[in-house]
């Protein structure tokens, strides 16, 4: 009986020993696909339950721990480094900011919110589980919009001009079928003209008179 109490204690010893050696934390590093990037050269979701946005001057990173959490496990902590116009930046997820989430029915994410342009050089996470890497999942990333006020816009069509006021068409006819008035200098004009005709009728008849033989 002893030997048995003996055996039994530490099958159960070792029963109760194996889930916890399996699932201690353990520290894995991110995808190299995921760096050198901006949030804007990732898949843009903003998911109000993964830090929500887009928000003016900001970007949302995402991480994933891919396969289910029962074999993977879940994220404890994410340590990632940014490049940045000041250098470089290191946050830690929760630490920092930032939230945990999912686990329970899918992979676990974790996200925190950062300012908008920054470029992820490295990452590291602490995990429950057994998964070798983890990646930037998708962000939400604050898009640069341009100002349309800026946009030059097109100047109206000038308006077409009166008919009417066209070079060499004088208001009031000048077209097809249409008549000029008479103006005092064209009537002057054309009594001179009838007159001289009047003055060479009476000169051709009086020379036409003189050269007819006198019978």
């Amino acid at each position: 009986m002893r030997r048995l109490l003996t055996i039994g204690s530490l099958v159960l010893a070792t029963a109760m020993w194996t889930p916890t050696a399996a699932w201690a934390d353990t520290t894995i590093n991110i995808n190299p696909g995921s760096l050198n990037k901006t949030a804007l050269q990732f898949s843009q979701i903003c998911d109000p339950n993964q830090g929500g946005g887009p928000y003016p001057g900001k970007d949302v990173w995402v991480f994933n721990l891919p396969n289910d959490s029962n074999k993977a496990g879940v994220f404890v902590s994410v340590t990632a480094t940014w490049t940045t116009p000041d250098g470089p930046v290191t946050r830690t997820i929760p630490t920092d900011g930032g939230a945990i989430v999912g686990g329970d029915k899918g992979t676990s994410k974790a996200y925190i919110v950062l300012p908008a342009g920054w470029t992820i050089t490295a990452a590291t996470a602490v995990i429950t589980g057994v998964a070798d890497k983890f990646v930037v999942t998708h962000t939400c990333a604050d898009k640069p919009t341009g100002n349309p006020s800026n946009t030059p816009t097109p100047s109206p069509n000038p308006a077409s001009p009166d008919p009417s006021s066209s070079a060499g068409t004088p208001p009031g006819g000048g077209g097809p079928g249409g008549s000029l008035p008479l103006t005092g200098s064209t009537t002057t004009v054309l009594l001179t003209l009838g007159a001289i005709a009047i003055a060479a009728g009476v000169a051709l008849r009086y020379l036409y008179r003189r050269r007819r033989p006198i019978l």
